[in-house]
């Protein structure tokens, strides 16, 4: 299953849409983080990748710049969808659009816990302590390229 990935900058598209409904689905509704907005500010500033299907929605992630550091953030993919190496395609065209659109070396995330060794496999390390946002274990990692 070959993912077609576009992306846009900022809020007011068809595609934030879509990123925006695949983030609540997975991040307010599945997690149950009822008490955190899912969007905020960077969604203003940040480039929205959406993966799809034959016209569905699979997977999405936001990459901005928090002052000098390119972050990666609100990664997900479909729950039916899991499994099936998805997550890696997304990682793949996030690590190109990095480094050949935003000319990074270097790129940041917040993961949740349980998906750190996920990460570890793509070259992330970890580094801090864990910490709790949205009830949820955290960690930040970071991938050089």
């Amino acid at each position: 299953m070959k993912l077609n990935f576009n992306y846009k900058k900022g809020k007011g598209s068809n595609l934030y849409d879509d990123a925006i409904k695949l983030r609540k689905d997975i991040f307010v509704i599945e997690q149950e983080c009822f008490d955190t907005p899912d969007e905020d500010d960077f969604d203003d500033i940040a480039y929205h990748i959406v993966g799809y299907y034959e016209n569905e929605t699979i997977c999405c992630a936001r990459v901005f710049f928090d002052e000098e550091i390119l972050l990666w953030g609100r990664i997900a993919v479909d729950k039916k969808y899991r499994g099936k190496n998805l997550g890696v395609q997304l990682l793949n065209y996030l690590k190109e659009f990095s480094f050949d659109h935003l000319k990074s070396k270097e790129v940041h995330i917040h993961a949740e816990y349980y998906a750190m060794e996920f990460y570890k496999k793509f070259g992330f390390i970890e580094y801090g302590d864990v910490y709790i946002f949205d009830n949820i274990e955290h960690i930040n990692m970071k991938l050089e390229f």
